[in-house]
C-alpha cells in the first residue's frame, strides 16, 4: 500500500508544468539543431524558441562564444559544384582559417534550387547570408538565407526608384548589416547611373519593405554620382562605401577605376550609413591617397577602419598600400603602410583577419588562389586554390535562429 502511495506522488510531481523562466534557461543553452527539433515538443517550447527575444539572446550567446575562441582567425565562405558535371548541385562551403595558416573544412550545405542563379555573396551577418544575382541589372534579385536552419527569404523587388533612369544604369552596390538598436537586419542598396546622381534605399527585414533614402550633397556641394561596386563594409554600426561625386565614366568598367587627376581624386570619399538612424555621413579619404590602382576597398584592420589598394609596378610585382584610421572619424589620423609584394594585377582583398593579416584573392580563368599577406613581415603564403570565384571572408561564423518564424 505504501509503495502505491509513493508511486502516485511521483507521478503527480512529474506532471507539474515547468515554469517558463526555468524552461527558458534550459533551452537557451542547447545547440541550435536541438532547438529546431524541440519546437515540436509542446506549445510552450514552440512559443519560447520562436520568440524574437529568445532568438536575439541565442544569437548574442553564439557571438560571445565565437569571440572568445582564439583557436582561429576567421572563416572563408565559398560556393562550388559537387562535381564537374554541368547540372551538378551547388554547395556552400565553410572553412575555418586556423592561427597556424591552415584551413579546416567545417561544413558543406546544398544551396536550395529555389535560388535559381546567383553570382554574388554580398555579406554574412548574424548567421544570415545576403545573396544577389546580376548586379549589373536594375532588376537584381536578392535573397536572405540562414544556412543553419535552411530558411530562405526572397527580398521583395524595390518599387521606389526612378525607372526612367534605367537607360543610364551601370551597377548595383549592396551592403548587409545588423541594426542592434531595433533588433533588425537591413540591406542597403545603391543604384549608380552614368551622368546622373546615384540613388539609395534600405530594406528592413522586420518591416518587410524598402524605404528610399536621400543621399546628401558632399562637402563640395555636388551630388554623389557613383558608388563603388564592392559590397559595403559594416563597421562600428554603419555601412561604409567608396563613392565619387564626380567620375570619368569612360574609366568605369566592372570595377570602378580611380580618376586621374588630383582635383577629381579629392572628390572621392567614404560614405557612411548609420544603420540605427538611417542617416548618411561623409568621411574624407587620406590626402594623396593612391591613384591609378587596379583594386581598392575598405576593410577593418585590427579594430580600425582601413583603406587598402594594390598598385602594379610591372607584370610581376607591385605594392599594397594600407591607410589605417587610428581614431575613427578623424581625417587627420590616417596612417600609411606600404608593403611590396608579388602581384600580377588580378588581386582583390577579401578581408583582414583578427591578427592583422590580409586575405587576398588572386584570380585566374580556371582557379582562384587565396593568399595571406603579413603587412609587418611582407610574407605571403598561398592558403588554398578554389574553383569558384564566389568567396567571402568573415571574422565570425555563428549559427542563429534569425529568419525563424512560427
Amino acid at each position: 500500500m505504501s509503495k502505491s502511495v509513493k508511486k502516485e506522488k511521483k507521478i503527480s510531481l512529474s506532471q507539474e508544468p515547468v515554469p517558463d523562466d526555468i524552461l527558458y534557461d534550459i533551452l537557451i543553452g542547447l545547440p541550435l539543431k536541438s532547438l529546431i527539433r524541440f519546437r515540436c515538443v509542446s506549445k510552450s517550447f514552440h512559443s519560447i524558441i520562436t520568440n524574437p527575444n529568445f532568438i536575439t539572446a541565442n544569437l548574442n550567446q553564439a557571438i560571445s562564444l565565437s569571440n572568445n575562441n582564439n583557436a582561429h582567425t576567421g572563416y572563408l565562405l565559398y560556393t562550388q559544384h559537387r562535381s564537374f558535371r554541368v547540372k551538378s548541385k551547388k554547395e556552400l562551403c565553410t572553412d575555418v582559417y586556423n592561427s597556424n595558416h591552415t584551413l579546416t573544412d567545417v561544413s558543406r550545405l546544398e544551396i536550395p534550387s529555389s535560388f535559381g542563379g546567383f553570382n554574388n555573396m554580398v555579406g554574412f551577418c548574424n548567421g544570415t547570408l545576403c545573396l544577389a544575382d546580376d548586379m549589373t541589372s536594375p532588376n537584381c534579385k536578392m535573397y536572405l538565407w540562414n544556412p543553419s536552419i535552411r530558411k530562405l527569404n526572397t527580398v521583395p523587388a524595390d518599387t521606389l526608384l526612378d525607372r526612367s533612369l534605367d537607360a543610364n544604369f551601370t551597377h548595383v552596390t549592396l551592403g548587409l548589416a545588423s541594426d542592434s538598436k531595433n533588433n533588425d537586419l537591413k540591406i542597403l542598396r545603391f543604384d549608380s547611373f552614368e551622368g546622373c546622381p546615384a540613388e539609395a534605399q534600405v530594406y528592413s527585414l522586420s518591416r518587410g519593405s524598402w524605404r528610399k533614402i536621400e543621399i546628401p550633397m558632399d562637402s563640395y556641394g555636388t551630388s554623389v554620382t557613383c558608388v563603388y561596386p564592392s559590397p559595403c563594409l559594416f563597421f562600428n554600426g554603419a555601412l561604409h562605401s567608396l563613392v565619387c561625386s564626380e567620375v570619368l565614366w569612360s574609366e568605369v568598367e566592372v570595377e570602378v577605376q580611380a580618376v586621374g587627376n588630383e582635383e577629381e581624386d579629392s572628390r572621392r570619399f567614404i560614405l557612411s550609413f548609420n544603420v540605427d538612424d538611417e542617416k548618411f555621413h561623409e568621411i574624407k579619404l587620406p590626402e594623396n591617397s593612391l591613384r591609378k590602382r587596379h583594386s581598392e576597398c575598405l576593410a577593418v584592420l585590427k579594430g580600425s577602419l582601413a583603406f587598402i589598394g594594390f598598385s602594379l609596378a610591372d607584370s610581376r610585382s607591385g605594392t599594397c598600400f594600407i591607410w589605417v584610421m587610428k581614431e575613427f572619424g578623424v581625417f587627420e589620423f590616417w596612417t600609411r603602410i606600404c608593403v611590396p609584394m608579388a602581384m600580377d594585377g588580378r588581386e582583390s582583398l577579401l578581408g583582414c583577419t583578427v591578427d592583422g593579416e590580409l586575405l587576398i584573392k588572386r584570380s585566374s580563368p580556371l582557379r582562384d588562389r587565396i593568399v595571406s599577406l603579413d603587412p609587418q613581415s611582407s610574407k605571403t603564403e598561398t592558403l588554398t586554390v578554389l574553383s569558384s570565384a564566389d568567396v567571402i571572408y568573415t571574422a565570425n561564423f555563428v549559427e542563429s535562429l534569425v529568419l525563424l518564424d512560427g
